[in-house]
């Protein structure tokens, strides 16, 4: 207990003058003197691994402690634990801050094969460099002194023994055999002696060799309890099992060494010739290599690269991709690439594929530009709808005025993909402003893929300004010098007759599709005809409605008495049958007024007529001759009024003179069976083009 309250005494030292912040304990599944935590960085929040060693009554190990920390402040390289920050207190504690790691053995059994064999190979690399370039022995090789960083690279640690091969009364020699299991890793000749005899002799990096043996067996089939286990194969590879045993030999000098080890390893058909290893091997080495050996490597992975671990796929060979595409090398290979990792790494999507796309629409390049429209819908669904609207959407909109067409037209055609995540305000004041510019692009194929992608986001236009906007848009094409544009508009007034009115139709659509069905080009023609037909179906069926409800109408009016029928300037009509009906005067000016409860439709012309002319008069006594209905007039609006509420319980009241046109307009309580939406049926089915953005 009172060792306890020492340690978490000095943890809290550590922690008030340290930069760092202790997390939980990571519980070591073997015996050390190193206590392991996570920690955090705190002045930006960086994961990292705090190792503390409290000395307490454990004297004899405070050196090794201490050559640790000493050694991992002078050692770099990509398989040794890589060193942050370190501390000693008092000569009671000794703390060593690394990157985030946790030991090999926690997760040993989760492994695959080419894991493994990547793994070996990262640390034969590392205890190669400690040999050839640092001069050393590690002294410690075991499966314990090797962890995993957070991109699953191996590296080792356990420094405890690290000794210069010069070096004289090394700690190697002093305290080998203080390490846990020591005698279990002894190579043959120092079983037969003892570590201090080693003072007599050179120091040998042969020691490591035959410690790498060892871990060999750990690492394939786990734990043995004597050296005689290790001459069986077990789960180690075959390729791999003749080549170990040489790691094994008795004799130091006829033991393999750690670089032959290597090299038997990397030639051809060695086991150190995977996919993975030379992936990793190559994004080592990226900064060194040309432009085509870096578009050999896209060629090579593409095919294995989802055979890949994700933890080696996220941190070691995304930001490669990432780097190279960032430079404008390797084009719609590395992206499409670095969209494949993000699909394997669907949690991570969020984190690390959608900040990067974001942070790329700023790039001006136009051939990263490019990229990122081409391959939109590759990757708009995997990006919030939040990060679509208020980063990407907006940086998208330079597209549309760029000064190249290509960017233009990508742009245009990359809209479709958006859409759909797009908010109301986006698309209705940003969105279509652009859109309505490009329709007027001097580009022809820009401006038919433009009605295109009108007609394709119709529907999500706002209900109220849709009609205005897509009659506009549409026969304006109608117009254009460039045939593929007629046909464009043309069928998209066919995918979206299902969102205008019935008298629009009549009124504006069907006499200016007319035209084209003497058009020049037979293209169109046939386009035309299939258009005319679909909105002749679509106003016939008001046709029929209207033929049923004028019946109704005529055979009331046999039932009207002498009721006071109103014809001047000022007029005003009535009806029960919740039929709506249209009067247009001379002068085409119509103001519509609801009047009572009795769903009335009241209509008055611009200018006011005091009285009724003599020309008048007789064209109403020449079409009302059989009818026995009194004319009034009325001086001014005010009166006709009185005039409605006074009479407005009689049944039936209608105006039938001559005098204006009469158009009736269906209400919208009459029911219809004809719905057919082209939109569902993904445009005209007889069209083979099957209504896509072209390319001309």
């Amino acid at each position: 207990m009172e060792l306890l309250r020492s340690a978490a005494a000095l943890i809290s030292k550590v922690t008030s003058d340290f930069g760092f912040g202790f997390g939980e304990k990571v519980e070591l599944p073997y015996d050390s003197f190193w206590e392991l935590y996570d920690g955090i960085r705190k002045e930006d929040g960086l994961r990292c691994s705090i190792f503390v060693f409290n000395k307490g009554s454990v004297e004899e190990k405070w050196a090794m402690a201490q050559n640790a920390l000493s050694k991992i402040r002078t050692l770099h390289h990509p398989y040794i634990i890589r060193y942050l920050n370190g501390k000693e207190i008092e000569g009671r504690s000794i703390t060593i801050v690394t990157e985030r790691v946790i030991p090999l053995n926690l997760n040993r059994n989760k492994i695959d094969k080419e894991t493994s064999i990547l793994g070996l190979y990262q640390i034969s690399t590392a205890l190669q460099f400690i040999h050839e370039n640092a001069l050393s022995v590690h002294g410690n090789v075991r499966i314990s002194s090797i962890f995993v960083n957070e991109s699953g690279e191996w590296k080792i640690f356990g420094l405890e023994l690290f000794s210069l091969i010069k070096e004289k009364e090394c700690i190697l020699y002093t305290h080998g055999g203080r390490i846990p299991d020591s005698f279990k890793y002894m190579p043959p000749e120092i079983q037969c002696k003892s570590w201090g005899s080693l003072n007599e002799t050179p120091l040998e990096t042969a020691i490591d060799a035959y410690s790498l043996g060892c871990l060999i067996y750990e690492i394939f089939n786990g734990t043995f309890r004597a050296s005689s286990d290790l001459t069986q194969r077990g789960k180690i590879p075959q390729t791999l099992f003749n080549t170990y045993k040489k790691l094994l030999n008795p004799k130091p000098t006829l033991r393999l060494s750690v670089s032959s080890f290597i090299n038997y390893g990397r030639s051809d058909g060695g086991f150190f010739r995977t996919e993975l290893i030379e992936c990793s091997e190559f994004l080592e080495q990226f900064s060194l290599k040309d432009k085509e050996q870096r578009n050999a490597f896209l060629r090579q992975i593409s095919d294995f690269i989802d055979k890949f671990p994700k933890l080696f796929l996220k941190f070691k060979v995304l930001p490669g991709l990432i780097r190279l595409f960032e430079f404008n090398e390797g084009g719609n290979k590395a992206f499409s690439l670095i969209l494949k990792i993000g699909n394997l790494l669907e949690n991570d999507y969020q984190s690390l594929i959608s900040p990067f796309i974001a942070h790329m629409f700023l790039n001006q390049n136009k051939s990263i530009r490019l990229c990122l429209l081409e391959n939109l819908s590759d990757y708009a669904n995997h990006i919030s709808n939040k990060v679509i609207n208020d980063e990407i959407f907006p940086k998208m909109l330079s597209g549309f005025n760029d000064t190249s067409p290509l960017v233009r037209e990508e742009t245009v055609k990359a809209v479709l993909f958006i859409v759909s995540k797009l908010s109301e305000h986006n698309i209705n004041n940003e969105l279509l402003k652009y859109l309505l510019k490009t329709q007027r692009d001097q580009q022809p194929e820009i401006r038919t893929n433009t009605t295109i992608c009108l007609g394709k986001i119709a529907k999500h236009i706002k209900p109220n300004n849709r009609q205005r906007i897509l009659i506009s848009a549409f026969t304006g094409s109608l117009q254009d010098s460039f045939v593929p544009a007629r046909i464009a508009a043309l069928m998209a007034l066919r995918a979206t007759y299902n969102l205008f009115d019935e008298s629009v139709c009549c009124i504006k659509l069907i006499p200016t599709i007319s035209p084209m069905l003497i058009d020049n080009e037979k293209s169109v023609r046939i386009q035309a005809k299939k258009t005319i037909d679909l909105y002749f179906q679509k106003v016939t069926k008001l046709i029929s409605a209207l033929d049923n409800t004028s019946e109704s109408a005529n055979s009331d009016i046999s039932n009207i008495d002498k009721s006071k029928i109103i014809v001047d300037s000022n007029s005003s009509l009535f009806s029960k049958n919740k039929i709506e009906v249209k009067q247009k005067s001379y002068n085409n000016s119509i103001e519509k007024k609801k009047v009572s409860e009795m769903n009335v439709h009241a209509f008055k012309t611009k200018n006011t007529m005091k009285q009724v002319k003599e020309n008048d008069l007789n064209e109403w006594n020449n079409t009302n001759s059989d009818n026995t209905t009194d004319l009034l007039t009325f001086d001014d609006v005010n009166e006709d009024k009185n005039y409605i509420n006074n009479n407005s319980n009689e049944e039936n009241i209608h105006q039938l003179d001559r005098l204006s046109t009469i158009d009736f307009k269906i209400n919208n309580n009459i029911s219809f069976e004809w719905k057919q939406n082209i939109w569902d049926n993904d445009w005209d089915s007889d069209d083979d083009d099957n209504w896509k953005l072209n390319e001309y």
